[in-house]
C-alpha cells in the first residue's frame, strides 16, 4: 500500500548542497569519518564519543571531546538558517584544549584568522 509518503520521507533525510547564506560558508563534501574538524584542525575522535552542546537560550554551540591528554572544546554562535528551516549556521569562535595538568591552552585567535 503506498500512500504517496514514502518520497517526501526520503527526501527529508538527503542533504543537497545549496547556495550558501554566507560565502565564508563551506559547502563542499567533508571526509572526515572519525574525526572533527574546526577551522583546519582535525581532531581524531574515532575511538571517542564527541559531544555537540546547543545552548538555545543564548545561541551558542560547542563540541567537546575528552582525549587521553584533556579535553578539547571548540564553539560559538548560531543561529537558524533563512533558506532551511531544520538547518543552523553556525560560527566557530572560541577553542580551548583544557589539559588533564591543569594547563588550558585558548585557541580561540585561530578562528580570526
Amino acid at each position: 500500500n503506498d500512500d504517496g509518503d514514502n518520497d517526501a520521507d526520503t527526501n527529508v533525510n538527503v542533504w543537497k548542497v545549496e547556495t550558501p547564506e554566507d560565502p565564508r560558508i563551506e559547502t563542499r563534501k567533508f571526509e572526515a569519518k572519525g574525526s572533527v574538524s574546526a577551522a583546519g584542525i582535525n581532531v581524531d575522535v574515532s575511538n571517542r564519543v564527541p559531544r555537540q552542546i546547543f545552548n538555545i537560550e543564548n545561541n551558542s554551540f560547542f563540541n567537546e571531546v575528552d582525549l587521553d591528554f584533556g579535553q578539547v572544546r571548540v564553539g560559538g554562535p548560531f543561529k537558524i538558517s533563512d533558506r532551511v528551516s531544520n538547518r543552523v549556521i553556525a560560527c566557530f569562535k572560541e577553542g580551548t584544549i583544557d589539559l588533564n595538568i591543569g594547563l588550558k591552552v585558548d585557541l580561540s585567535g585561530v578562528f580570526s584568522l
